[in-house]
């Protein structure tokens, strides 16, 4: 099922920062269906991939702790099906073992971190690509795993269960950047701000125009140094120096983000960038603090522009975060994106294989029902509306709408599964857990009071022998002294209106009184149904033979009740 936006700081994140100033969620990768972070010094995950989330089963709804907080934590990266954490300047990884990518010499897999290179080993960075894992250690590159794409930089196609160098960028040689993709890897060096990539280049994703395999890393076409690199499946992004970022490798789906379905090196942010992320098909970058993405849809609203389908060859902005919004970090992977905004997590996009934990953002649709106007606002202002809204709030989170009627107006009830039943009150407040059919609907009734149509006493308020009569006469044609013969009750505090009162009066409030919502107000539709309603007729005995509209039999006397005084 696909998701706009989701927040990761539900309860448990949220009861976790409070509880000390340290708390930070630091990084955050994405994999083919798995998501880690580090929070406080420790990794937690969800979502599934080969026991990358640590579950027995390898699926994991709820957020799981591979690593405890405080352990030293710094750094993690996500493959199709295994995951690496930089620990105390060592490597702990877990997941599926193909081809020796945890890098620890064994052949098996471990749904438990094992250690794969000792703590204070200097390593400062990893990356995790399919089946393969690099890392950056003593300012030089070495990678494990599979290696029949030449993935593992090393002149050779032998795959491999430790790590070692890439060659001609072993320890000291200063690179400082490093990223890996479906089978290529990228690094950037400190000295020049020089960019090397080696691996399946078949579609040019090592910013080389040709179809060649390289065995050994060669330095890239792109000549403003290069402060960080990201590698997807088959595309690569490097972010400049001068906050631009520019894209290579397959095109068709929109993934280089400048604009064109084929190989161009051209800008797909011009500046303001500070973070890059790409997926299977997909990018999202940070950009003045907001996020932007580009590339193909899915049917899953992977851009969190809340579409389903379609390709963005051009950059456009995730509305939920316009620049300024404190976003400081995105992962892409091959259905969903995750962020950190504000200190929080946020993820959007498909929710298969619990990518999206219980963490996402439940919309929730408001609608005004009757004929009396008003508003529905919300706490946070995300709700804000006079007919027909809907806004996003944070799974397992407090919601709160008030509704205010306009002058002349009141409020009937709330209505729909959400909210309690017939609740008059003005606000309505729920938990927004999740509701089976993945939103919450909200429908206020807001009443018109006006069928005292002669402005009579109390005893005689919205009555079928006087207000009824009156109503279907006019509606009849029938004006004048015809109009109010016999059909008055007993005056009140105010006079009774007259005939030509009586006649203005429904002229000016006819609209209101379409009760079956057809767009016209009939006397053998509207006025019997509401002259049924008066003489206390309940359920199908009012609209037998005479709804015409859309109002269903339920709103009809919904509505006929909203005008009762």
């Amino acid at each position: 099922m696909a998701k706009h936006l989701v927040s990761v700081v539900g309860a448990a994140f949220a009861v976790l920062a409070s509880q000390s100033a340290s708390a930070a969620i630091d990084d955050i990768a994405a994999g083919y269906a798995a998501t880690c972070i580090v929070v406080d010094g420790g990794v937690r995950c969800w979502g599934s991939g080969g026991s990358a989330v640590g579950a027995s089963d390898g699926q994991s709804t709820a957020p799981v702790q591979m690593i405890a907080a405080s352990s030293g934590a710094t750094r993690v990266a996500v493959g199709r099906d295994h995951a690496c954490a930089v620990v105390a300047g060592g490597l702990v990884c877990w997941g599926n073992q193909t081809a020796g990518a945890l890098g620890n010499g064994a052949t098996s897999g471990y749904t438990t971190p094992v250690q794969s290179v000792s703590a204070g080993a200097g390593i400062t960075a990893v990356a995790a690509g399919d089946s393969f894992t690099c890392v950056l250690q003593g300012g030089g590159v070495r990678c494990t795993g599979t290696n029949t794409m030449g993935q593992l930089g090393d002149n050779t196609a032998a795959s491999r269960s430790a790590f070692g160098d890439v060659t001609g960028m072993g320890s000291g040689t200063g690179y400082v950047a490093l990223a890996a993709g479906g089978f290529h890897a990228c690094a950037a060096t400190s000295a020049s701000g020089g960019l090397y990539c080696w691996g399946q280049n078949t579609y040019g994703q090592l910013f080389r125009n040709s179809p060649t395999t390289a065995f050994l890393p060669f330095q890239a076409d792109l000549s403003a140094p290069v402060s960080a690199v990201r590698a997807g499946t088959s595309a690569s992004c490097g972010l400049l120096a001068d906050t631009s970022v520019w894209c290579y490798g397959y095109a068709a789906s929109g993934q280089l983000g400048n604009g064109l379905l084929v190989q161009t090196l051209a800008p797909a942010i011009s500046s303001g960038a500070s973070d890059v992320s790409l997926g299977l098909g997909h990018a999202c970058a940070i950009v003045n603090g907001g996020i932007q993405c580009w590339g193909n849809n899915l049917s899953l609203s992977i851009l969190g522009n809340d579409v389903t389908g379609g390709i963005q060859p051009s950059p456009i902005q995730v509305p939920t975060f316009p620049a300024g919004s404190g976003a400081t970090r995105v992962a892409a992977a091959t259905a969903h994106t995750c962020a950190i905004v504000n200190g929080g997590v946020r993820c959007w996009g498909s929710d298969g294989s619990s990518r999206l934990g219980f963490f996402f953002d439940v919309p929730v649709n408001v609608s005004r029902f009757g004929p009396g106007n008003g508003t529905v606002t919300s706490q946070g202002g995300e709700v804000n509306c006079g007919g027909i809204c809907r806004a996003w709030f944070v799974y397992n989170s407090n919601v709160v709408l008030t509704a205010t009627p306009t002058a002349g107006a009141t409020l009937l009830r709330w209505d729909g599964v959400t909210c309690t039943e017939g609740n008059t009150g003005p606000t309505c407040s729920f938990a927004l857990d999740l509701p089976s059919f993945g939103q919450a609907n909200v429908r206020v009734i807001f009443g018109k009071p006006m069928l005292n149509i002669d402005n009579s006493a109390a005893a005689t308020a919205a009555d079928p022998a006087t207000d009824g009569i009156l109503l279907l006469r006019y509606l009849l044609g029938f004006r004048g002294a015809t109009l109010i013969a016999n059909a008055r009750g007993s005056a009140g505090a105010s006079p009774l209106r007259d005939a030509t009162e009586i006649e203005a009066y429904l002229a000016a409030n006819l609209g209101a009184l379409d009760v079956d919502r057809d767009g016209q107000t009939l006397a053998l539709t509207d006025g019997l149904m509401i002259l049924r309603r008066l003489l206390g007729l309940d359920g199908a005995a009012v609209t037998a033979g005479v709804n015409r509209g859309p109002n269903s039999d339920a709103d009809v006397l919904t509505w006929i009740d909203a005008l009762k005084p």
